[in-house]
Parts: structure tokens; sequence; C-alpha cells
């Protein structure tokens, strides 16, 4: 099997910069070495280079050889956050009627309710990057949580 000679444009490198080797390895970042006479470029971890970026001084690619600059892509945006659907309402009492609208309030179905209210204002206010409104409907939910569970323990 006869060797592939392979001809391209020669590789600018630059110091500080990342490469690509032709096995997809970041490589980097480069440094100049002082009075290099065939490597001229190193790398933290000693990896040797020519001037323009081939591990050996022969015209047959290798796979540690340099083949172009890394560059990062830019991140993908976060995905919206969806909020849970809010629960179906049930009924309420007829105005004026203090004693139903008192013992709603009592009622643990209602508090798991209004505390879904609140989680569903805190993504809201997450994906309109209002951090420190969220966090206090997080933690109104949480409040409201815990004296839900204190009810249902007292039932």
């Amino acid at each position: 099997m006869q060797d592939t000679i392979e001809r391209f444009a020669p590789l600018t490198i630059e110091e500080g910069k990342f490469y690509c080797n032709r096995a997809g390895k970041m490589i980097g970042p480069m440094r100049r070495v002082p009075n290099g006479q065939r490597f001229v470029w190193q790398t933290p971890d000693g990896s040797m280079f020519t001037l323009y970026g081939k591990v050996t001084s022969g015209p047959i690619p290798h796979d540690g050889d340099l083949v172009g600059e890394w560059v990062e892509l830019p991140p993908e945006p976060a995905p919206r956050v969806q909020p849970p659907p809010l629960p179906h309402q049930r009924p309420t009492s007829h105005r004026g009627d203090s004693a139903a609208a008192i013992s709603s309030m009592v009622n643990p179905m209602f508090n798991a309710e209004m505390a879904i209210k609140h989680v569903h204002a805190a993504i809201e206010n997450m994906n309109g990057g209002k951090n420190e409104a969220a966090a206090a409907a997080l933690f109104t939910a949480i409040n409201t949580l815990t004296a839900t569970v204190l009810l249902v323990r007292e039932m």
C-alpha cells in the first residue's frame, strides 16, 4: 500500500489560539518555541508542531496534524420553560358569604391551587428575566404548600 502525499494550503498558526487536528481533537493554546528550528509551536502538554501545524516534517498526513482553527459554536438558546396548566377552577361561593370564603381558605385543595398559581407566575417571571420576582413567587408557593401540609395533618 502506497502512502498518500497531501498537498494543501499552509495553516497560519497564531500564539494563544486553539486548533483542531485531523482526529478532531482540540489542541492548544499554541505557544511559540524560542529558537525553534523545525518545530516552532508547542502546546502545554509538550506536543510540538512545525511552522504550518504538522507533527512530522514529512509530506505524509498524520492524525496529529493541525487542520484548522478551533471555533466554538455559539450556545443554543435555552428552551422556554412551559408552565404547568392551571387546575380547573371550582365554582366560587356567593358574594358576601364570608363563612364560605373563610372555609375555602382552609381547604387544602384551595391552597394547592394557589401554590400552583404562584409557580405559574414564577415561571412567567423567569421567562421574562425577572429573577427576583420569580424567587418571591416561589417562596410564596413554598409557604402556601407548607400551610397545606399542616392543614392536611390536622384533618
